[in-house]
């Protein structure tokens, strides 16, 4: 066996892996994004595996699929953790990845040599990699900007190939060591970020009986306690700063030093962000979604009370609309009587 065939045995072997990596995802989250995802590295694999055994047809369509499958993710990624955004709504969106798509069938049939597949592709891919991670970089860090540069990765190779085909029978040993080293180093990163805390979450299903809550409630430090201990085993989303949660909770703590699971003060947008994200996944799972919202007083120090009437009203909003039920701590001592009054109208 010549080295171009082991490179086309051990690509084709470790993009596998990457498809059922994301399409295991997408069975247990139940999100069409990392079925998309999936579908990508399996394309590609088809892609490779026709430029260099079969014809440059077949490899055409196959990386225009693949690179309109990768759009396709990467669109349902920011529509599940965006969703609130509005240009996320448009259904012409979803005329980018078909247009790719579509361009390198229709290519393959009318041209005798067919290429524009390849850079068409890899130029929207490219794009939309760059869309991917400054949406998501701020909400998810490092591990998305990873993630997104290996997409970018492959979608730039993809966009060169009609430059170096020539070149693509007659692999060195180190070339494909390369491409063969990307792919064992993308389904490392792949595996490590999806099982993250931040990334494809999935929420359990509830162990115990659905509670009975609904709608918004107001709560004083002292009969939260009560109520949290009725709920401690319940997959609850919580945003807290003086209080403790139980284990089973998805807990976000308020803090202006840095660390796992900390929101900034100011970052307001994290809250309806992760809310939205929460709520999507539990009417997904056929589970009430229940949030807990407590230190408003320590937002307020940092936020003029405008922006932090706003943060909880569509919070709220959000709970209501998808029939859940929204728990807000409050100390009234510690609230000016004008805002303290404006936030009960606002959420009762």
């Amino acid at each position: 066996m010549d080295i171009t065939e082991t490179f086309v045995y051990g690509f084709s072997s470790v993009g596998f892996l990457n498809g059922l990596l994301f399409l295991y995802v997408s069975l247990k989250s139940k999100r069409k994004s990392p079925l998309f995802f999936g579908l990508a590295w399996f394309f590609s694999i088809a892609a490779v595996t026709s430029s260099i055994f079969f014809t440059l047809h077949w490899a055409n369509v196959f990386a225009g699929l693949s690179q309109g499958f990768l759009i396709l993710g990467i669109l349902g990624v920011l529509k599940e953790e965006h969703g609130n955004i509005s240009i996320l709504r448009l259904r012409t969106l979803y005329l980018i990845p078909l247009t790719v798509m579509v361009f390198g069938i229709a290519e393959s049939i009318i041209e005798t040599e067919p290429e524009d597949g390849f850079v068409i592709g890899g130029i929207f891919g490219l794009f939309a990699t760059f869309v991917f991670v400054e949406s998501l970089k701020r909400t998810h860090g490092r591990n998305i900007v990873i993630m997104g540069l290996l997409f970018a990765f492959g979608s730039l190779m993809t966009s060169l190939y009609p430059i170096f085909r020539g070149e693509i029978a007659e692999l060195s040993p180190y070339a494909a060591l390369g491409v063969l080293s990307f792919s064992f180093l993308a389904f490392f990163s792949y595996y490590k970020i999806i099982f993250s805390e931040r990334f494809f979450k999935t929420i359990p299903n509830a162990t115990i009986e659905t509670p009975e809550l609904r709608g918004v409630h107001l709560e004083s430090p002292e009969e939260f306690e009560n109520l949290k201990e009725s709920l401690k085993d319940y997959p609850v989303l919580a945003f807290m700063r003086g209080l403790n949660s139980p284990e089973g909770w998805t807990t976000y703590k308020f803090s202006t030093i840095e660390g796992e699971n900390v929101i900034y003060p100011t970052d307001l947008y994290k809250i309806t962000d992760l809310v939205f994200r929460y709520l999507t996944e539990a009417k997904n799972k056929g589970v009430k979604g229940v949030v807990v919202l407590e230190g408003l007083e320590f937002l307020r120090v940092y936020n003029d009370f405008k922006a932090v009437a706003k943060m909880i009203a569509s919070v709220r909003d959000y709970v209501l609309s998808y029939e859940g039920a929204l728990i807000v701590v409050l100390d009234e001592k510690a609230w000016d009587e004008k805002e303290l009054n404006t936030l009960k109208r606002m959420l009762l």
